[in-house]
């Protein structure tokens, strides 16, 4: 019997945790596990793997994706929505959220980042009433796990699917799906990385709190800032930007 060869995927330094050879893998050999550095990365099982090598092909960081590498010059925009409503929900202003706005007025479907509790996880919405879910900004590695095979069943459905991400989550999608799909839309954040998890899970335990959800960036003081976390239900307390480890340093709460 031929022994089967195990994939080779991205070392760490190179892993972006997109989570696109987990979704790939029809024989669930692939696992995401957190690491000593507090980020996502593929653990393969060689018990089920039988070495197909789709993992592999669909990496984006193993086989050198040419993503995002223009050829020619992109024309930078500016844009912003005008809705009041929607911009207070937003981090910044409010783009994203005219896309889906749109997006779901027709029928179609919204993938993006979603807060719940310390972690972040994308989610699949169609209905407005759930877009607040998926904006303001997340400062944490967001969890991708089935999505990827989501948005492929939409799109086969014929459905129009919007999907925000960071630009190798976008990477990882198109590499999985692996053909073009004309009700797809893909929107980029402009990205640094991300930080550990274990920086907001020490967070937490230092200030011994639970949050049933975050809004990084808060806008309820307007423009001014603020991390947001929701304790119990209908209460809420702040930490200022200014004050607050997670980002810079300190540790007193505003209520």
């Amino acid at each position: 019997m031929k022994p089967i060869k195990k994939p080779v995927l991205a070392s760490t330094n190179k892993c972006t945790g997109c989570m696109a050879c987990a979704d790939a893998c029809s024989r669930n050999a692939i696992t995401m596990q957190i690491r000593d550095d507090g980020h996502w990365y593929p653990s393969v099982n060689s018990d089920l793997c039988v070495g197909c090598g789709i993992c592999e092909k669909i990496c984006p960081a193993k086989s050198e994706s040419n993503y995002g590498n223009n050829q020619g010059l992109s024309t930078p925009m500016a844009g912003w929505c005008t809705d009041k409503d929607l911009i207070r929900q937003s981090a910044s202003g409010g783009a994203f959220a005219a896309l889906a706005t749109y997006v779901l007025s027709i029928g179609g479907y919204v993938v993006g980042a979603a807060s719940i509790a310390t972690q972040v996880k994308h989610i699949v919405i169609n209905s407005q009433d759930e877009l607040f879910r998926l904006q303001g900004s997340k400062y944490l590695q967001s969890d991708t796990r089935g999505i990827y095979q989501q948005v492929k069943k939409l799109l086969t459905g014929d459905h129009t699917v919007l999907f925000s991400g960071t630009g190798c989550q976008v990477a990882g999608l198109l590499h999985y799906l692996g053909k073009k799909y004309d009700k797809l839309i893909t929107v980029d954040l402009l990205c640094a990385g991300v930080p550990s998890s274990f920086i907001m899970s020490r967070f937490c335990e230092q200030e011994k709190i639970t949050p049933e959800h975050i809004r990084w960036r808060d806008k309820e003081n307007g423009w001014q800032h603020g991390l947001q976390l929701t304790i119990t239900a209908n209460k809420l307390k702040h930490k200022w930007k200014t004050q607050n480890c997670f980002f810079w340093g300190g540790a007193s709460w505003a209520e």
